[in-house]
């Protein structure tokens, strides 16, 4: 019986090796819309990112994080790549996928503005992404789904 179940497995590897996933059904593991689902994904990252800094800004007199490290967040986690940086003296935060494949975007970025566009325009807002083929376009994200 242990040698049936053996020869048994042994010719279902065989028959699976060297077999692709067909791209159709690669294709429909996608979301129909990547940009927005791309752009939704690495927008709550900025969004979180953003807010920690508010908080943070907020509890110590108007004094801006100089790193992800003062937040107590971590720069990587298996999915995103974070940085935090300052333009004109307010925090920006920028979000890459780490692994590019299968995305239609690679990064996206924001400031505080962020925070308040999310807030009165049905959390709507627009971020500064750069496309995997490098190009940089405003892309917009969040919102109510119905």
């Amino acid at each position: 019986m242990r040698a049936y179940r053996t020869l048994l497995l042994s010719a279902a590897l065989l028959a699976a090796c060297g077999k692709e996933t067909p791209p159709a059904a690669a294709a429909s593991a996608l979301p129909p819309d990547l940009l927005a689902f791309d752009a939704g994904r690495l927008g709550s990252q900025v969004l979180h990112v953003l807010d920690q800094s508010a908080e943070y800004t907020g509890s110590r007199r108007g004094r801006h994080p100089r790193s992800l490290r003062d937040l107590g967040m971590d720069s990587l986690t298996p999915e995103f790549a974070r940085v935090l940086s300052m333009a004109s003296g307010e925090p920006v935060a920028t979000v890459s996928f780490r692994r590019l494949e299968g995305h239609a975007l690679a990064s996206c970025s924001g400031g505080a503005e962020l925070l308040e566009s999310a807030a009165l325009a049905g959390g709507t807002y627009t971020l500064t992404c750069v496309t995997t083929d490098g190009q940089t376009r405003e892309v917009e994200a969040g919102g109510t789904s119905e």
